[in-house]
C-alpha cells in the first residue's frame, strides 16, 4: 500500500488551503487516525511565486508532507536557488527535478537537497504528453524512455519517479530500487481531461505492491466528490 497519500491541489491559489484542509477533514473523519503520517500535499510551480508561506498550514495542522512539484529543468546553480527562495518559508520535503538532465547534475540536486532535509523526486515523462510525441521526442516508447530515465534518477540517488500506473506492469521498471509516485487516476478512465495517459483506479489496484506515492487528483478534492476520494483511499489501504 502508499507510504504517502498527496492531493493535488491544483487549484487557484485563495482556494488551495481552505479546499485542501477540507479533504484532510473528510480523511480524518472518514478513516480515523488510519492516515495518520501518510497524507501530503502537491503544490504546483505556479503557487509557489508568491504567498506561498500560507501553505505551511498543511504541516502545523496535519503534519503532511509538502511536495513542491516544481518540475525544474536548470542547472544546479540556477535551479536551487528556486528551491532555496520558496524553502526560506514554506518547509519542503518534497521537489520535483527533471531526469532528462542527467546523472551528473540529478546528484548534484539530491546533494544539496539532503543538506535542508529535501528528497529528489526525478520528473520522467508528462502524462499529458501522447503516446507518439514522447517517440518524436525520446526516439522511443513511453516504457522504454521512462525505464532509462528511472535508471537516471536511481543512479543519481532519486527518493522516487513520476509516472503512470502502467508503467508498474513493466518489470523493468518495478525492479529499479527506487521509490514511484503515480498520477493521473481516475476512477471512470474514459474521464482523462487534460491526461493523455491516465490511471484507472483498476490498473491502481493490479500495482498496489509496487506503488509507494499516489497523487490523487483535484477533482476528487471537493465535497461533491468525497465519496470518490473515499473509494481511491480504500481501494489502496
Amino acid at each position: 500500500m502508499p507510504e504517502i497519500y498527496f492531493l493535488g491541489l491544483d487549484y487557484p491559489t485563495d482556494q488551495i488551503v481552505p479546499v485542501g484542509m477540507g479533504a484532510l477533514d473528510f480523511l480524518k473523519s472518514e478513516f480515523g487516525d488510519a492516515l495518520s503520517g501518510k497524507m501530503g500535499v502537491k503544490i504546483n510551480d505556479y503557487a509557489l511565486r508568491r504567498d506561498f508561506g500560507n501553505y505551511k498550514a498543511f504541516k502545523d495542522a496535519m503534519g503532511c508532507k509538502i511536495f513542491g512539484d516544481i518540475k525544474i529543468c536548470h542547472g544546479k546553480n540556477t535551479g536551487y536557488r528556486i528551491i532555496e527562495e520558496v524553502a526560506k518559508d514554506l518547509p519542503l520535503d518534497f521537489v520535483t527535478v527533471s531526469s532528462s538532465l542527467g546523472s551528473q547534475i540529478l546528484k548534484e540536486y539530491v546533494s544539496e537537497a539532503a543538506k535542508d532535509g529535501i528528497k529528489i523526486i526525478g520528473f520522467t515523462v508528462h502524462t499529458k504528453i501522447p503516446k507518439e510525441d514522447v517517440r518524436r521526442v525520446h526516439g522511443r516508447d513511453v516504457s522504454d524512455a521512462i525505464y532509462e530515465l528511472a535508471q537516471i534518477a536511481h543512479e543519481s540517488g532519486c527518493d522516487a519517479i513520476v509516472c503512470e500506473g502502467k508503467m508498474l506492469e513493466d518489470p523493468r521498471i518495478t525492479s529499479l530500487p527506487i521509490k514511484k509516485l503515480v498520477t493521473g487516476i481516475r476512477i471512470d478512465p474514459v474521464d482523462k481531461g487534460a491526461q493523455a495517459r491516465a490511471t484507472s483506479l483498476e490498473q491502481l489496484r493490479s500495482v498496489r505492491p509496487n506503488l509507494d506515492y499516489v497523487v490523487i487528483s483535484e477533482r476528487y478534492l471537493n465535497p461533491e466528490n468525497f465519496d470518490k476520494l473515499g473509494e481511491i483511499i480504500r481501494a489502496l489501504e
